[in-house]
């Protein structure tokens, strides 16, 4: 009886969700999608198991397939006005091809099941890019765009501030611990290494706040330059906590490329590097003192002496089972969404001798070994078109416009999209599916800046011009 009348109240909110959207415009429904993906809340496991899938996304598995469909319906019933600016494409040719190959994976006698999952999941992934990228279409809805992720990511610190308390030991409410998902876990079980839960999005918002800070400069007011910094340190300190080298990684990556791009190293982008370095210094040495030194040195160790740490065997050994799924089916791999279910049959769950949860091998903990095993080489080709499309798009459009809110915001989306290409080495951002939905939101940003309408006596429209009109 509880479930009938859960299920009536939860088929009750997306009615009003979805009056919502038709009421007020898919638009507004984009900028809540965008708030809501950060806190990454998932669905009850009853949901998820009357449609066939887990671990199902309030964002990207409920909120847009909703929108969307609105969207379209909308967009289906109302007449083109004559002289209109011309939308931007629904989805560029190199997503497209990605499907293709998606599709071309399937095997006879795999599991249906899992393969209509990895395509929910992806569709989700498409939907939101087309969303974002037809809705956000000016300046100030991409500046908006990248507003919303970062008030989002200090509502979700906020709501996490109670586990600050924990280190006292003090008794519940004061000493919560949060679950898995939440902000600040790796505080307060470093003996056992676990991550935040969301650590893509953490350095996805400092790049953001260092692409503002570097091309804005003096444009913004002393205040919001210090705001900016403070709250830039603030996620610096976070990342550290959350003891992800493939995150570090990514971060560090991100911000090399960024020496190499031009008009990007200079001496306001020195100055926000030192500002964000200044801030998590004390951050990290007054909050949370030795009890990170501890773990952070203990974790910067294992990356020069990695066979001594049970969780890189285990990838290894994830690795060398992807490679054999890769070998026995080159072209198009073992299928979509199969490796967690073909695991045991190529290769166990004991990695060097060390034991493992089986269910750490539902993935192959990187992207590259996972789609290389599951779609083979014309699914890892197809996506690495994809992504050099878009990295190709950016830059272009970065050198183009002389638009500093602009350029800060195309800065921001090139630099996550390496720091997403440095994490796939040895983790698996799209296995999460609000990391993948963040990711095809910020690339909907760069294909929504490649057809933005610019006046022909604009400085720089020419340039703009011939930057977007390639196509992806």
């Amino acid at each position: 009886m509880n479930d009938v009348l859960y299920g009536v109240f939860g088929a009750g909110l997306v009615a009003l969700f979805a009056a919502w959207v038709f009421a007020k415009g898919s638009r507004n429904a984009v900028w809540l999608c965008l708030f809501l993906l950060p806190f990454r809340i998932i669905l009850p496991e009853s949901i998820g198991r009357v449609i066939g899938f887990q671990n199902m996304f309030l964002v990207p598995d409920l909120l847009v397939p909703v929108t969307f469909v609105l969207w379209y319906l909308r967009r289906l019933a109302r007449p083109r006005k004559a002289g209109a600016e011309p939308a931007p494409p629904l989805l560029p040719r190199a997503l497209l091809v990605v499907g293709v190959a998606f599709l071309l994976s399937y095997r006879p006698g795999e599991s249906v099941r899992a393969f209509a999952s990895e395509l929910e999941k992806w569709a989700a992934y498409g939907m939101l890019f087309i969303l974002v990228s037809q809705e956000v279409r000016d300046r100030a809805g991409l500046v908006k765009a990248v507003n919303v992720l970062l008030a989002a990511g200090l509502a979700v610190s906020l709501r996490d501030l109670p586990a600050y308390f924990h280190i006292f030991e003090l008794p519940p409410p004061f000493g919560y611990v949060p679950n898995r998902d939440a902000f600040l876990m790796a505080t307060y079980h470093l003996e056992r290494y676990q991550g935040t839960g969301w650590p893509f999005f953490i350095y996805t918002l400092i790049l953001f706040i260092f692409a503002r800070l570097a091309l804005l400069g003096p444009a913004l007011a002393r205040s919001t330059r210090w705001a900016l910094g403070a709250y830039g340190g603030l996620l610096v300190g976070l990342l550290i906590l959350s003891l992800y080298r493939g995150d570090w990684l990514a971060l560090a990556t991100a911000l090399l490329v960024s020496m190499l791009l031009p008009g990007v190293l200079s001496p306001r982008t020195v100055a926000a590097m030192v500002r964000l370095a200044a801030v998590t210094a004390v951050l990290v040495a007054g909050i949370w003192g030795t009890q990170i030194v501890v773990g952070a040195s203990t974790r910067f160790r294992s990356i020069f002496n990695p066979l001594q740490e049970t969780s890189v065997l285990a990838r290894l050994d994830a690795y060398a089972v992807a490679w054999d799924m890769f070998r026995a089916h080159p072209v198009t791999g073992i299928g979509l969404g199969q490796y967690g279910l073909a695991f045991e049959h190529y290769g166990g769950v004991t990695p060097f001798g060390v034991a493992v949860d089986p269910s750490y091998f539902q993935q192959a903990n990187s992207d590259y070994f996972q789609y290389l095993a599951t779609t083979g080489l014309v699914g890892l080709a197809a996506l690495g078109v994809l992504f050099a499309t878009f990295l190709r798009r950016a830059y272009r459009l970065l050198k183009a416009t002389r638009n500093d809110a602009l350029r800060a915001v195309l800065l921001g989306c090139l630099l996550s999209t390496v720091g997403f290409l440095a994490t796939s080495l040895s983790q698996d951002p799209t296995w999460d599916k609000t990391y993948g939905a963040l990711m095809f939101a910020e690339l909907g940003m760069i294909w929504a800046a490649a057809h933005l309408p610019v006046p022909e006596d604009a400085p720089g429209a020419p340039a703009l011009a011939a930057a977007g009109s390639a196509a992806a």
